[in-house]
């Protein structure tokens, strides 16, 4: 397989796809460094943003992810973060850390 690079509608991005360029705004300002990896809360960022397309890194033959790769990678995602706060608690300031953490990394909708 080969890797080739494209500009892909932010609406068509999914979590864990690459940047194959820096991504920099209007002014020239670095947004995001070529070969950061795609989150949900980077996909809302550049949302309010306004960004409208990313150059990502995609297997020439390769098919786009499903809907279970996607499942998979949010899973995987939740159990890491469960992980990260196994001895805080989901009490006050802990509980609320996670819960935007979450929302930051799989949506508010996850």
């Amino acid at each position: 397989m080969t890797a080739c690079s494209r500009l892909v509608a932010l609406d068509q991005v999914v979590p864990g796809m690459i940047l194959s360029d820096a991504l920099r705004d209007e002014q020239g300002n670095l947004l995001l460094p070529q070969g950061e990896t795609v989150t949900e809360g980077v996909l809302n960022a550049l949302r309010r943003r306004g960004v409208e397309t990313i150059p990502v890194w995609y297997e020439a033959d390769a098919e786009p992810p499903c809907e279970e790769q996607i499942g998979g990678e949010r899973e995987r995602m939740r159990q890491r973060l469960a992980a990260l706060f196994r001895r805080c608690g989901t009490d006050g300031a802990n509980g609320i850390a996670l819960k935007y953490v979450t929302w930051h990394r799989l949506g508010k909708n996850a």
